[in-house]
């Protein structure tokens, strides 16, 4: 799911008043610095091949086992734990366990180990949310049409006008599918067993 997405759903879902910000907040954190880094690289990527930035981002360190952590249970799990009262604290354990449990259904060739770093063993979801040849349009279709009607249910004009970005991005992969970038990213890396890439 794209990270706008996970953003709209933590917004979305009934919340206590001033927690449902943390939820959000935890919802997006694994794609932050993923995202950051992009930003940071990108100037100076110019007349490089656009999988080499990826490359820069995602597997080299200590980046890659910044990913790999903030893509791991263990410890968005021992936040949840240390958190035992509904509160800031856990509203952003939740937002991040959410994220976690979505990108485990709908990550294939990209699939992170979700008990890194006590071990290394990551599920294939049949389902990929960019790769076409594992239902990127079927489930980008459908992530449209959940985003629309959600949308459509919401009374304050300022949410729905929060709502386009997402609509408009899972739209796109109705039509655009793999992205060959990421997907060049992912078979030239070199220790794929164990690591994975995302956005």
């Amino acid at each position: 799911m794209l990270t706008t997405s996970h953003a709209f759903w933590a917004l979305r879902l009934p919340a206590a008043p001033g927690v449902r910000a943390w939820r959000t907040a935890g919802a997006i954190s694994p794609d932050v610095p993923a995202i950051a880094l992009v930003g940071v690289f990108l100037p100076g990527a110019r007349g490089r091949a656009r999988g080499d930035l990826f490359d820069r981002v995602y597997h080299r360190s200590p980046w890659r086992e910044v990913h790999l952590a903030l893509h791991s249970v263990l410890p968005a799990l021992a936040l949840r734990t240390v958190a035992r009262r509904p509160g800031r604290a856990r509203a952003y354990a939740d937002g991040w366990l959410s994220h976690l449990a979505i990108d485990f259904v709908t990550h294939h060739d990209d699939a992170w180990p979700p008990a890194w770093p006590v071990s290394g063993w990551r599920w294939r979801s049949p389902v990929s949310y960019w790769q076409t040849e594992h239902h990127a349009r079927t489930w980008a279709a459908a992530e449209t049409a959940a985003l629309v009607l959600a949308t459509v249910t919401v009374d304050a004009p300022r949410d729905r006008a929060a709502a386009m970005l997402p609509i408009a991005l899972a739209g796109l992969g109705v039509t655009r599918g793999v992205s060959r970038r990421r997907q060049a990213a992912c078979e030239r890396d070199p220790a794929r067993t164990t690591t994975a890439v995302d956005a």
